[in-house]
């Protein structure tokens, strides 16, 4: 095996190092500076050697190949790939700020329950993406998921699951970190997106409690076991202040069985808005809808009378993430309430939208036995208002 070598004070290409912010078995990340477009980044730098399988520069390129491939907000990006003297580079986003680990060893007690929501919303709609463009994380933990100094949240590191990619897991190796390791990893056996939803539901419990569930495990071989077999005490026994309902989501990500716990990381979330009543996690607010990114639309859409069985189609002509204009056959009053429901297509995935709604205005269309109409939003789930912003962003660029 070689020594790696220090790149500090060094420059590669545009790059120049300054210091080294950590270190790991495959490689050390680098503060350092792009002096073409003048703005720090962040290097992963893999330690060359030769022998293994998935050597450390298969492995550290394969995590670049997989970001590109899962960019969103909540996901730290990758800005450039440079191969150097047999080590590969990964130039990202320099983050300021802390991982949840320091964060919770800062404040040393459970965190608030809304601060928690708001942190658990953002990671579950980075990996609610990442699951549906294929990927698992499969190291979900406190250290792998950094809340930035103006509070975006961004999860870092999938090198476990560029492993994963290549080789499938068995009962001779451990991948991710014990402490958050799904009983079926544990056992070495397949494991899907609801692996990660497992890890995420241990992230979940040790913000909302100011512990982990198994902490009194004595050894390694007893936290695996407790991971496999042991049922963890509820949030709600532990800190009064969690809610039964939001309790029950987090116990349900973490069952033994992977068939019972939540099919999506957008299950999950929308199970506990729907037990909580959360109507706003702060990550949208309803805004004069003149200041919402509006675009041009021709989608179907099914709308319910409020107190009426009888559903009209319409067709929605322009789209925000807080309301439409749509064209109908009936005359729709301002005021009126009513449920809409219609259909988009964003890289091959087919996502329902569903929202109670209020008539903001009304037009006859002239010549035509149609109706205008102008709709806001009342009850759009915060996870389909964050699809809903990126489909209209795309649409827009497009």
């Amino acid at each position: 095996m070689n020594k790696a070598k220090s790149y500090i004070g060094q420059s590669v290409g545009r790059y120049t190092f300054n210091e080294l912010v950590g270190k790991g078995s495959i490689g050390a990340v680098y503060k350092a500076f792009d002096q073409r477009l003048l703005r720090p980044v962040a290097i992963k730098v893999s330690s060359p050697h030769a022998g293994n399988e998935a050597t450390p520069n298969d492995r550290i390129l394969r995590e670049a190949q997989i970001v590109a491939r899962v960019e969103h907000a909540n996901i730290v990006p990758i800005y450039d790939v440079v191969d150097h003297e047999g080590s590969v580079l990964i130039v990202m986003r320099l983050l300021k700020g802390r991982n949840l680990d320091e964060l919770k060893q800062l404040v040393g007690k459970p965190l608030d329950v809304n601060e928690a929501l708001k942190i658990m919303h953002q990671v579950m709609l980075g990996m609610d993406y990442a699951h549906s463009r294929g990927v698992i994380h499969a190291d979900l933990k406190p250290g792998n998921i950094f809340v930035s100094s103006s509070n975006e949240i961004f999860i870092l590191d999938f090198g476990l699951a560029a492993v994963l990619e290549l080789e499938k897991p068995d009962k001779s190796k451990m991948y991710g970190t014990p402490l958050y390791m799904s009983p079926e990893q544990c056992n070495g056996i397949y494991h899907d997106a609801r692996s990660d939803i497992y890890s995420l539901g241990l992230i979940f419990y040790a913000l909302i409690t100011g512990r982990h569930p198994f902490a009194d495990a004595q050894s390694m071989q007893q936290l695996l076991l407790f991971q496999m077999e042991k049922i963890p005490e509820r949030p709600d026994e532990i800190n009064p202040a969690v809610p039964e309902n939001l309790s029950n989501c987090v116990m349900r990500a973490l069952d033994k069985d992977p068939t019972r716990r939540f099919n999506s990381c957008r299950d999950f979330f929308r199970k506990i808005e729907s037990s909580l009543q959360i109507v706003d996690t702060g990550e949208y607010k309803i805004k004069d809808l003149r200041w919402d990114p509006r675009v041009n639309m021709n989608l179907q859409a099914q709308l319910q009378l409020q107190d009426s069985e009888e559903i009209y189609t319409a067709e929605i002509t322009d789209l925000s993430v807080s309301g439409a204009s749509i064209l109908v056959p009936v005359s729709l009053k301002s005021g009126t309430k009513l449920k809409i429901d219609f259909d988009i297509m964003e890289d091959n995935n087919h996502v329902t939208m569903s929202s109670q709604a209020t008539v903001l205005w009304e037009d006859k269309k002239s010549g035509m036995q149609m109706f205008e109409a102008g709709l806001s939003f009342d009850s759009l789930e915060n996870l389909d208002k964050q699809y809903l912003g990126f489909y209209i962003r795309n649409r827009l660029l497009a």
